[in-house]
């Protein structure tokens, strides 16, 4: 039974992470996020896209990226240069079922392991 299990997470990883990407979120709860509001400064790239996982997953494959936007009716996702810790809260702008959320938070909500399959 144990074997089998492994089995299905060896399996499981290597769908997942072969391509090395980072995509998957955990059920845990960010420390903290804006809903409801936007970072409206140094915005790079705007692109759309299904979920705020798969936001939050490219703005943490970027070393540039400091913080994200996300409309969720839209799929609008936005990567910033700048964060809350590094800008004046007055760029903060109010937009409806949207969220802001710092690389910090993104990176606690992130399961972003790059196994080396080949030792698996």
């Amino acid at each position: 039974m144990l074997v089998c299990a492994m089995l299905v997470l060896v399996s499981a990883l290597t769908s997942v992470y072969a391509s090395g990407t980072c995509t998957r979120l955990a059920t845990l709860e960010p420390r903290s996020q804006l809903v409801d509001t936007i970072l409206n400064i140094s915005t790079y790239f705007t692109y759309q896209t299904k979920e705020l996982k798969l936001c939050g997953s490219q703005c943490l494959r970027e070393k540039k990226c400091k913080s994200v936007n996300f409309e969720e009716k839209t799929g609008i996702c936005e990567l910033n240069e700048a964060s809350l810790e590094t800008v004046s809260s007055g760029y903060l702008h109010p937009v409806i079922g949207a969220v802001h959320m710092s690389t910090d938070d993104l990176e606690y909500l992130t399961v972003c392991h790059h196994f080396n399959l080949d030792h698996l």
